[in-house]
C-alpha cells in the first residue's frame, strides 16, 4: 500500500484504505487494522473509516476515531437498517450523533454515504444530508 500510495502522492492524490468487519479482527492481539496502519506511511496510505463494517466487527469507533485521529480523512456510512424501505443514514446505528461529532473534532473531511438496493437512491441522499444536517454538532 505504501508504493501505491507514493504514487498516487506524486501524481497529487491520496490513497486511503477502506476498512471491512475483518480488519478488525487481531493477530498476536492487535487490530489487523492497526497493523496494516502501523506498516505504511501516514503521508501515503489513509484510512476511510467504514463505520457500518467496524460495527460489524464489534468496535466502537468513537475511541477508535481518537485512537487513529491523524489517519482518518473518510467516515463511511451505510444504511444498517434494512428493514426500511427508505432508510436513512445513521438508522439503526448506535450513537450516530457521536460518531458525526467525534468526526468533526478530528478533523474528517468526508463522510460518506452508502446505500444498496434502495427503492429511491436520490430520496435517501436526500434524507441522510437533512438528518446529518438536524444533528447538533458544527
Amino acid at each position: 500500500m505504501d508504493s501505491i500510495g507514493e504514487k498516487w502522492r506524486q501524481a497529487g492524490l491520496k490513497f486511503a484504505f477502506h476498512n471491512h468487519a475483518l480488519e478488525f479482527k487481531t493477530i498476536d492481539g492487535k487490530r489487523i487494522c492497526d497493523l496494516l496502519l502501523e506498516n505504511t506511511r501516514p503521508d501515503r496510505v489513509r484510512l476511510e473509516l467504514d463505520v457500518h463494517h467496524m460495527l460489524k466487527g464489534n468496535e466502537d469507533p468513537i475511541p477508535y476515531m481518537a485512537f487513529q485521529t491523524d489517519r482518518i480523512d473518510i467516515l463511511h456510512f451505510f444504511a444498517i437498517n434494512k428493514k426500511k424501505e427508505h432508510p436513512v443514514v445513521g438508522d439503526g446505528m448506535p450513537n450516530f450523533e457521536g460518531i458525526i461529532k467525534k468526526s468533526r473534532e478530528i478533523g474528517v473531511k468526508y463522510l460518506v454515504v452508502e446505500g444498496n438496493g434502495l427503492k429511491d437512491p436520490m430520496e435517501y441522499v436526500a434524507a441522510s444530508y437533512e438528518r446529518r444536517h438536524k444533528l447538533k454538532t458544527p
